[in-house]
């Protein structure tokens, strides 16, 4: 393997890493989630306008920094929301089927007629997310799968949107927390302060100097030297590392039907990636 390969499958890892711990820390924050989400963002708008200005890059504001940068906004609200409800593990594997929704909107608006091993992925994919939804012993109820569906599906939103002739991401990221913090600092006011405690001001802090901000750093340096395909099938250990730091730190536990169903959505999400690295390829 060339170096920029293993140098680029580095700091995708270390991408996934650091973003997988997004959902164990929304849980151990006495805030209500929405404000939780306003004040990672607005710590990663910082960091992001840091970021460009150490990059001596301008930002850019055009129709394809706004759908992304909304789209990114709407997928932070929807994780948020989600968390509590059905999970830590089961909102991030809900997150990443962001690969699926890609596969839809190409049916639906580019009429694209799909491979038969991506029918086979979509299948599998929702025989898994079945299976998590029928699992009683999940801590969650149907909100909570449907707030997770719905950032999955913004989240493949941003990957259209970064297409643009005049696509910008360290624009639309920074675009999109400015506009996650602002509309959630409504639910700043009047929030339960007084339980704060060190452990949830680190855990504050982390969501939007590491799972929001550092992690999207990571992915930018990845993808300049690994393939689209490594680093979609890298990102896929993202929500079994959530699940795991979910059981250890906040006592979630992992079923069963959880892990048979995680494995089914993991796998449908291998086989879209492959099938759409593939057709790339081919065209």
């Amino acid at each position: 393997m060339k170096h920029s390969n293993i140098s680029g499958f580095l700091w995708v890892a270390a991408a996934a890493i650091t973003s997988s711990i997004g959902g164990v820390c929304f849980l151990s924050i006495p805030l209500p989630t929405l404000a939780s989400n306003s004040l990672r963002c607005g710590i990663a708008a910082l960091l992001s306008l840091f970021f460009l200005k150490k990059d001596k890059a301008a930002f850019r504001f055009n129709f394809s920094t706004l759908s992304a940068g909304l789209c990114f906004a709407l997928t932070t609200q929807f994780f948020s929301l989600a968390v509590p409800l059905a999970g830590a593990g089961v909102s991030t594997l809900l997150l990443n089927t962001s690969p699926l929704f890609i596969l839809l909107w190409n049916v639906l608006f580019f009429k694209k007629a799909p491979l038969p091993q991506q029918v086979v992925a979509a299948t599998m994919a929702l025989l898994g997310i079945w299976m998590i939804v029928q699992n009683h012993t999940m801590q969650g109820n149907l909100w909570g799968i449907v707030f997770g569906l719905c950032s999955g599906a913004c989240y493949s939103g941003i990957f259209f949107a970064a297409q643009g002739t005049n696509a910008h991401p360290p624009s639309a990221f920074l675009l999109g927390q400015t506009i996650s913090a602002l509309c959630g600092s409504i639910f700043l006011l009047g929030a339960p302060w007084q339980q704060l405690t060190f452990g949830s001001v680190a855990c504050i802090l982390l969501l939007g100097l590491v799972q929001l901000g550092l992690s999207y750093r990571c992915m930018a340096k990845g993808l300049a030297s690994t393939s689209p395909l490594a680093a979609g099938l890298i990102c896929s250990i993202e929500p079994v590392l959530a699940a795991l730091w979910a059981n250890i730190f906040a006592k979630e536990p992992i079923s069963l039907f959880f892990v048979l169903g995680s494995i089914l959505v993991l796998g449908g999400i291998a086989i879209q990636q492959c099938s759409t690295f593939t057709l790339t390829k081919t065209n």
